[in-house]
């Protein structure tokens, strides 16, 4: 029997522990893990998470144009990517740019289909998995997806981008986003639990000031900046009443 449900949550205690990191992977890009008042995403390391309790940042970046960035592809429901399928299907063909898809590169991922006869109209989907490249030309891949299409589709232009748990690093700039907050140093390529809701240590830099309140991620690393700094991302909020200090125990608010 597994220890998850038809939702994408755990249920128990799952078998690789939040403290424990796993070459092989164990449960599907994005599961859910809750207890006690605290939340994690199973996430994978695109790039190694040298400290504990830092901030781990999605890796895949905007914006998804033809060119592709190696992540993603479509751009804003006017680019290179098209999905084509009947209604009811959910194994779609995806015909990318230029870039050779790897095996469930989007597992967890989102899909956005912006059909062109009906332009007010999006339709989204949840990316279970995709299969590697069909052929070197045109480079068609094979995607499911959840909820079914609900309409017939050829050639709909479409977003389609990884789940933000699938390539996550411990450094990163001012415009990357924060997902979620490893337990322990994590190996590039390997996968682990990432808390992303809850009481939550994180190793920032640079001291919190006098009555901070609301925390935000500081580049690289943890939370201790004032919310508003131009171009940090929000985190949670300081648990303690605080004079200027470094402490960082915070309310996690990431999802």
């Amino acid at each position: 029997m597994r220890d998850f449900n038809v939702n994408g949550e755990i249920v128990g205690r799952p078998g690789q522990a939040v403290n424990v990191q796993s070459l092989t992977q164990k449960y599907p890009i994005g599961m859910k893990y809750e207890t006690w008042g605290k939340t994690y995403r199973y996430c994978r390391a695109n790039a190694a998470i040298a400290v504990a309790h830092r901030c781990a940042f999605n890796l895949a970046t905007a914006p998804w144009t033809g060119a592709d960035d190696g992540f993603s592809i479509g751009s804003g429901g006017g680019g290179a990517g098209t999905i084509t399928g009947s209604a009811g299907d959910v194994k779609v063909q995806i015909a990318s740019a230029t870039h050779t898809r790897t095996l469930d590169e989007f597992q967890g991922g989102i899909l956005n289909a912006f059909p062109t006869a009906t332009p007010n109209q999006v339709w989204q989907f949840r990316v279970i998995g995709n299969d590697l490249n069909k052929d070197a030309g045109v480079l068609l891949f094979d995607a499911y997806i959840d909820p079914p299409l609900p309409i017939d589709m050829a050639a709909v232009p479409i977003d389609m981008l990884p789940s933000p748990y699938m390539n996550c690093a411990d450094d990163g700039t001012t415009s990357l986003t924060v997902v979620a907050v490893p337990e322990l140093i994590i190996t590039s390529g390997y996968f682990f639990w990432g808390q992303t809701r809850g009481p939550c240590y994180v190793s920032g830099y640079g001291a919190t000031t006098v009555n901070q309140r609301t925390i935000s991620a500081n580049i690289p690393g943890g939370g201790s900046e004032a919310y508003a700094t131009i171009g940090k991302q929000c985190i949670g909020w300081l648990i303690p009443g605080n004079a200027a200090d470094d402490d960082s125990t915070i309310m996690l608010m990431l999802e």
